[in-house]
């Protein structure tokens, strides 16, 4: 068996001499800016504050205050014109929004959001919340993908009730 000759080759190619680049010469990248996920509006928030309303004794007075949906406590008084805020707040979300944000229209509704006190993740209820993750899904207060919050009960300082669309409570049967 007679073999064809091999192919001639190409001279091998030389190495480059690599060199080093500072970074300022580098090119600069551009990252697209992260939009933060929008809170509830003012409609939205009102809506809520209003289904957390509780009488309350203020400076010997009876008032409807808002109140924490969690443990109760007055986080704003009415005065003259509106409410006052007396305390550190803040509007929890009972389906975490997750670290590329939903972009569900459903997002802000009354039954995905509580009125809870404390201002961040480690104060006050919304700290207890966040920092308890276990005792926050067994009453409710956390609600896993893909469950709708409508559907899961959620225990609140005065009883274990549904939040619904309305901005009311409904009772647990």
């Amino acid at each position: 068996m007679r073999r064809s000759p091999m192919p001639a080759r190409k001279a091998p190619m030389g190495r480059a001499v690599l060199r080093s680049v500072s970074t300022a010469d580098r090119p600069k990248q551009r990252r697209q800016p992260v939009k933060a996920m929008p809170g509830p509006n003012a409609a939205e928030r009102l809506v809520v504050a209003e289904r957390s309303a509780r009488v309350r004794m203020v400076d010997m007075s009876t008032v409807v205050a808002w109140c924490c949906e969690v443990c109760g406590r007055t986080l704003a008084v009415p005065n003259g014109d509106g409410m006052t805020w007396v305390y550190d707040h803040s509007w929890h979300h009972r389906r975490p929004r997750g670290k590329g944000g939903d972009r569900d229209p459903a997002l802000n509704t009354p039954p995905r959001l509580l009125l809870v006190c404390g201002h961040d993740n480690s104060s006050g209820c919304h700290g207890l919340i966040e920092q308890q993750r276990v005792l926050a899904k067994d009453n409710g207060w956390l609600v896993p993908r893909p469950t709708d919050p409508a559907t899961v009960p959620v225990e609140l300082h005065d009883g274990r009730r549904l939040l619904t669309l309305s901005g009311t409570y409904e009772e647990v049967s």
